[in-house]
């Protein structure tokens, strides 16, 4: 009775033997993924109204200042910066599913 354990060597199907069911599984990580990022891409823009919604505006009103700022100035605009940056990342990862 053999033995054969190595990655790449074994039967065709058989999950991390090398054959087409690796490609199989690769794949529908790829969709996986891909589906993962158009749910954030949708509800980013959600998030970012939770964000900056006046209940949660009102903890950062004290009269603290930040790099010479109001603290909620600071707030709104780093907000802003992370939306930003998470749409770019999202915009790059959805704009790479497309191509074949």
């Amino acid at each position: 009775m053999s033995n054969d354990k190595t990655v790449g060597k074994g039967k065709a199907g058989v999950p991390g033997q090398g054959g087409a069911g690796d490609q199989e599984l690769e794949s529908g990580e790829k969709a996986l993924d891909a589906r993962k990022a158009r749910d954030a891409a949708l509800l980013l823009p959600f998030a970012g109204l939770i964000l900056i919604s006046p209940p949660l505006l009102a903890i950062f009103t004290p009269d603290v200042n930040v790099f010479g700022g109001p603290l909620v100035a600071f707030y709104l605009f780093t907000v802003w910066a992370v939306l930003i940056v998470c749409a770019f990342r999202l915009a790059r990862r959805l704009k790479g599913e497309r191509e074949p």
